[in-house]
């Protein structure tokens, strides 16, 4: 997340999650330019996986999930645990929270439910928030990352029970 400039913590925080990529193995790498050579152009070409209506109805279908109270709470607790640990100088905001609750409901749909589970928030937290957070100076030194924060507290917070567990 930082190019000639680190991001200010107003523009990281836009940016709803942080995927990292991890190195290919020789075998995925090998298979990579492989591919490359059988298309025989540097075009890649791509075709439509979905047309504009299924995406708006793949929208609607997300807004259909509910969350329960509990798990709502659960993100509130994770995001307050953010801003007042001991190593952290800006924790994750509200924009953090309504993020992470909306990538918990896609989730939900992509697995078939309804409903968000608590293991929803939990799989994403790390994307979703680790980015956001700002830790004091002297933790880079340490190598500690907002990621690493997130972690040590979902290890740690109590995970609600909800009438779908």
């Amino acid at each position: 997340f930082e190019g000639t400039y680190p991001l200010p913590e107003a523009q990281l925080d836009r940016f709803a999650v942080q995927v990292t990529f991890t190195q290919l193995s020789k075998s995925e790498e090998a298979a990579m330019l492989r591919r490359r050579l059988d298309r025989g152009s540097a075009e890649a070409r791509l075709s439509a996986v979905t047309d504009a209506e299924q995406l708006v109805q793949m929208q609607n279908s997300v807004e259909q999930v509910t969350v329960h109270d509990d798990v709502l709470g659960y993100v509130v607790s994770l995001a307050a645990a953010t801003r007042t640990h001991p190593k952290v100088v800006v924790g994750a905001s509200p924009r953090a929270e309504l993020d992470l609750v909306q990538l918990a409901r896609a989730r939900a749909v992509l697995e078939g439910r309804d409903y968000v589970l608590p293991e929803d928030v939990k799989a994403l937290a790390v994307a979703a928030i680790g980015h956001r957070i700002s830790l004091r100076p002297e933790m880079w030194v340490r190598s500690l990352r907002g990621v690493d924060v997130v972690e040590q507290l979902l290890a740690k917070l109590p995970v609600p029970r909800t009438p779908h567990d």
